[in-house]
């Protein structure tokens, strides 16, 4: 199966069994093929991945390909899939966050074909990032606020979170319980109504926005982001554009990364795969690629020299609806600024 809009791909095709390929009718190698939507930020860890995995198997021949693909164009493509030819869909999809689950489904069809969970191949956690040289007169690493102070104590910008998961993750993490009073939830709408004029598209604007204005601006900007976005910008640019991690003392989501397999039957060769996927190797690859494991268990890449804090963080308890909640509010905020 074949995708649009592709940012990176990896095809890899592996041989299993000792006695060689196996032949179709027309005397040509006959292999599995498995196509992968996956996050943009973990798509290459699982390019890596997939090309080492001929060398592990044992019986047959499969070819796998991992694609880099926003989440949100897999999940509009999902709920659309009843007009959608088929073979525009992945066989496996590996979105940054469950949350997306609840508009691939939103349609009949896309419920059909798209399971209510899947199995997590790594995790990050979500938090606050801040130009380092900002953070630090601050008080950071030690810096102890929740979301809601983070809101009124720095100017905080939000990715879309219609488009980002990090975006409405971080809105779930700052609204009030099902027990809040009435006075909460209008301090909620207040929230993001002051958010919504500091929104944008994509994380990577508001990296290079950060970074670029680091030395040259003296207000606190901070923006929800993954975890392992911080590890990877940290690890690869200089002190003067470092971010840094803080995690809001009130509880921090994470990205799960699910290993979903779309579709009605059952998929051997796919399932093959994520099976490959919880082995050593494959864990400790996206553990040096800064993510952590699925229990949250981080390995010794993700280290505080890097901005973030290895320390399990405490984690946000979501109710069933609180995407939805979420986005309602967000949606009556900014109808009320147009």
């Amino acid at each position: 199966m074949k995708l649009g809009l592709i940012s990176g791909v990896v095809t890899v095709a592996a041989l299993l069994g000792v006695g060689g390929w196996a032949l179709s009718q027309e005397g040509v190698p006959s292999c599995s093929e498995i196509t992968i939507a996956a996050a943009p930020d973990i798509a290459p860890s699982l390019q890596r991945i997939a090309a080492g995995y001929g060398e592990r198997l044992q019986e047959s021949c499969a070819e796998v390909t991992v694609e880099a693909v926003e989440p949100e164009k897999v999940a509009r493509d999902l709920a659309e899939s009843g007009t959608t030819t088929p073979s525009t869909l992945p066989d496996v999809w590996i979105p940054d966050s469950s949350l997306w689950l609840t508009q691939a489904r939103s349609t009949p069809h896309g419920a059909l074909i798209t399971p209510d969970k899947g199995a997590s191949v790594a995790t990050s956690a979500v938090v606050l990032a801040m130009a380092e040289p900002r953070a630090r007169p601050l008080g950071w690493p030690n810096l102890q606020v929740t979301w809601a102070q983070a809101v009124q104590r720095f100017r905080v910008a939000l990715p879309d979170p219609t488009r980002n998961a990090v975006g409405l993750a971080a809105l779930i993490a700052a609204q009030p319980t099902a027990a809040s009073s009435p006075q909460d939830h209008t301090a909620y709408l207040a929230l993001l109504r002051g958010l919504a004029p500091r929104t944008s598209p994509r994380v990577t604007d508001l990296v290079n926005q950060v970074t670029r204005t680091a030395g040259r601006s003296s207000e606190a900007v901070a923006f929800p982001v993954s975890e392992q976005t911080v590890w990877r910008h940290n690890s690869s640019n200089g002190t003067a554009s470092r971010l840094a991690a803080i995690y809001p003392s009130d509880g921090t989501p994470s990205l799960d990364y699910p290993y979903l397999v779309l579709g009605r039957g059952e998929n051997r060769a796919a399932e093959e795969f994520r099976r490959y996927l919880i082995t050593t190797d494959a864990r400790r690859s996206l553990l040096r690629d800064g993510f952590r494991g699925p229990d949250g268990v981080p390995g010794p890449q993700l280290s505080r020299d890097k901005g973030v804090d290895p320390t399990l963080p405490k984690p946000v308890l979501t109710p069933a609806d609180a995407a939805g909640f979420a986005l309602r509010a967000w949606r009556t905020a900014t109808t009320e600024q147009r």
